[in-house]
């Protein structure tokens, strides 16, 4: 299997970035001649061959790919240990998940988020899983502006009060969705009667309380499983 790098730009010609230099001259110590794979994280595609000892290649052929649809967003309220959150963007990532937005909630463990590492992460998620297109991390965001950056999107709200709720099984992923996971406390009942006012479905993840970054996981691997 060709070794893949990744590098933003994709044109004719270029060289790897620092780090990806050094992971192909001193860690795959390849050399001159070398043919390498190169994606954008946008679809495209392309083969090269390493033209110096610098990491300068030209390409060879390249393809562009089409984004699978529908696409899915995962809004997670981030947990107190970061590390919980770095771990399930890795998972989203590879699993295909388009966006990951940290989630601002009444009930949210944590005021800030390095965002700058999660797209690390995600990078080297994209890169592991040979993926062709980078999940997008957007920044910490209030419940009620992703409600309203999504309003004409399909929105899917877990949450565990008592009120009527669909399985997820019952919900395919038909159409763009975003899926809202809230912090260990849950949503407010205030957050709820928001979010099914502005048109969310509330969802039912099964009988077991799931923690945050497992509802997320859960939660995509049944909608990208039922995409249609």
């Amino acid at each position: 299997m060709m070794p893949r790098f990744f590098d933003p730009a994709l044109g004719a010609s270029g060289g790897l970035d620092e780090d990806e230099a050094r992971h192909a001259l001193k860690v795959l110590r390849l050399g001159t001649g070398s043919e390498i794979e190169l994606c954008d994280g946008r679809g495209g595609l392309a083969r090269a061959v390493l033209a110096d000892a610098q990491a300068n290649f030209s390409v060879l052929q390249s393809e562009q790919h089409p984004r699978i649809t529908p696409g899915l967003t995962v809004a997670m309220a981030p947990t107190k240990q970061m590390d919980r959150v770095e771990w399930a963007v890795e998972k989203l990532a590879e699993m295909g998940v388009d966006r990951f937005v940290p989630l601002l909630t009444t009930r949210t463990e944590r005021g800030a988020v390095r965002t700058d590492r999660l797209e690390r992460i995600a990078l080297s998620a994209l890169k592991q899983s040979r993926s062709l297109f980078l999940m997008e991390i957007a920044p910490l965001t209030p419940l009620n502006a992703v409600l309203e950056q999504f309003s004409k999107t399909q929105i899917l709200l877990a949450h565990c009060a008592e009120a009527p709720k669909t399985p997820l099984s019952d919900v395919p992923l038909s159409t763009d969705t975003v899926l809202l996971i809230g912090p260990e406390g849950d949503f407010t009942p205030e957050e709820i009667a928001l979010a099914l006012d502005r048109q969310a479905t509330g969802i039912n993840l099964g009988p077991r309380r799931l923690r945050t970054e497992t509802a997320a996981l859960y939660g995509s691997a049944v909608l990208l499983g039922s995409r249609r």
